[in-house]
């Protein structure tokens, strides 16, 4: 994988069938995996939900999110995608790490009202190693995404899970 300002480009090696062209891919085609035993452990595992769909379903996740179609090439012995993006990608990159860190602080928040429904909003901010500020915005998105509710007065009150 490469990262730069403008695309993001993925390689693995391994060449197509000879019969199967990067045109082909891109419609309906013959899903012939190089490891078969390993395709059918993705896809008993829930990964793979139908043989021949994961470059139409690349295209249509790019198209779905305003990018422009992925350039895909035989390269080097492999097959590499180019995904253009139309901003920076360390930006998008950056929103995703931010994203996943607010998640799990959040993921965290509702574990611990699970252990004591009684815990404030100074002892989470505490434990967390966060700002009061942040505790209070985290916990409004989780009442609004009904997890949790408050109960009872401000002071003297407790969480309860939805």
């Amino acid at each position: 994988m490469s990262v730069y300002g403008d695309k993001l480009i993925l390689w693995n090696p391994g060449r197509l069938p000879e019969d199967i062209t990067i045109e082909i891919l891109k419609q309906k085609h013959p899903s012939r995996p190089a490891n078969r035993n390993l395709a059918e452990l993705f896809f008993k595992a829930g990964y793979i939900e139908v043989w021949g769909r994961g470059i139409a379903k690349i295209i249509s996740a790019c198209k779905l999110a305003g990018l422009p179609e992925p350039i895909m090439e035989e390269f080097a012995g492999g097959i590499q995608i180019t995904f253009l993006k139309r901003g920076n990608v360390t930006d998008n990159v950056t929103d995703n790490v931010t994203d996943n860190v607010t998640d799990n602080r959040r993921i965290n928040i509702f574990n611990k009202i699970k252990e004591n429904h009684r815990i404030s909003i100074d002892q989470l901010a505490e434990i967390l190693k966060v700002t009061r500020r942040t505790i209070i915005r985290d916990l409004e998105i989780l009442k609004k995404q009904n997890f949790i509710k408050r109960a009872g007065p401000a002071k003297g009150g407790h969480w309860e899970i939805n």
